[in-house]
């Protein structure tokens, strides 16, 4: 499942990267412009709004490749506003999947891995099938044992590559273009973005792909 999940992503993402950009560009580019400034200030209203920024940008990336795989793309307005509807489910949703992964990880990693793996797809739950926080974070915490593993090696393992990918890549090459750190920061976070894009349409093509397999078992 796991190389027809990764084929069909890769597929879509090379058909559908300018679009899901076009509609994302305004809340990214707000973001990177903001993200350098936590390393000038302790403003604690400044991270609120960046962590609000974040989660608002990750469901109009959300919302937009769902609307994209079933060929309904809206208005790029449509996007920006609706993920305000769901602010407080959103924040409710990242607050418990943090705290059960944190709590994992401070077992020794690998139960948070597992955690994080299986709860991987409640925002989706939430966004993209209108259900609620206890909806989403049950439907989700079904997911099987071998499936939750998979999802959360996948986190795992895309967290690191970008991190590697930062430190030995885009890091030293962006340091050729500018030596001014704000510059550096806006354009690795423009440039890390695409990277975000493909992981999140992996997780919703293996969403997909689990929903329509539990579907078909009952």
């Amino acid at each position: 499942m796991i190389l027809q999940a990764i084929q069909n992503s890769n597929q879509f993402y090379l058909n559908n990267l300018f679009n899901i950009l076009k509609v994302c560009f305004l809340p990214l580019f707000l973001l990177a412009l903001l993200i350098p400034l936590i390393s000038l200030t302790t403003n604690i209203a400044l991270q609120g709004l960046i962590i609000l920024m974040q989660l608002h940008l990750s469901a109009v990336l959300m919302l937009v490749t769902a609307d994209l795989k079933n060929s309904d793309l809206k208005d790029t307005f449509n996007y920006m506003i609706k993920p305000f509807f769901y602010l407080g489910p959103l924040i409710a949703v990242a607050l418990v999947v943090g705290l059960l992964a944190l709590f994992g990880f401070s077992l020794f990693i690998i139960p948070g891995i597992f955690l994080l793996g299986k709860f991987v797809y409640a925002q989706y739950y939430l966004l993209i099938r209108n259900k609620t926080v206890t909806e989403s974070l049950e439907l989700s915490w079904r997911l099987s044992n071998e499936k939750s593993w998979r999802n959360g090696f996948i986190v795992i393992f895309a967290a690191l590559a970008v991190v590697s990918l930062t430190v030995t890549f885009l890091t030293p090459v962006v340091g050729l273009i500018t030596s001014n750190e704000s510059l550096s920061l806006f354009i690795i976070q423009i440039l890390g973005f695409f990277f975000t894009i493909y992981l999140n349409v992996l997780i919703y093509t293996l969403f997909l792909m689990d929903e329509n397999h539990e579907t078909k078992e009952n």
